[in-house]
């Protein structure tokens, strides 16, 4: 739509139109003011591609306040320590599939990070 005011033309944009994939595809659409001076608007969107890989919803970390809280420290090397007697113990012989140093650390991480939780 073109509109004429004081010898200045001003175009309109009522529409935009896309393919149904690409909307498909495409979330979070806004209408924005730009930060320079104009008769138009910002108009956004976010495309997600439908070839890409899902990621998931990552690995948990323990966030960066508890790792400065004193406690939380102490519980780390209690549990490390035990770790480390834990698979000292362990002799060649011993080692099983179900028993190994592997197993072991994966357990310390499990409860590492349920004690953590716990504690947050």
């Amino acid at each position: 739509m073109l509109y004429h005011n004081s010898n200045k033309s001003h175009s309109r944009i009522d529409r935009i139109y896309i393919s149904q994939p690409v909307y498909a595809h495409s979330r979070n659409w806004s209408v924005d003011h730009t930060p320079i001076q104009t008769d138009h608007c910002l108009i956004s969107m976010e495309f997600m591609n439908p070839g890409a890989l899902f990621i998931g919803k990552g690995h948990w970390s323990i966030p960066l306040y508890l790792i400065k809280h004193r406690k939380v420290i102490q519980l780390i090397e209690e549990l490390g320590i035990q770790l480390e007697k834990d698979i000292d113990d362990m002799t060649g012989d011993a080692q099983t599939p179900e028993e190994n140093p592997q197993r072991l650390f994966s357990a310390f991480k499990i409860n590492l990070i349920k004690k953590v939780r716990d504690f947050s």
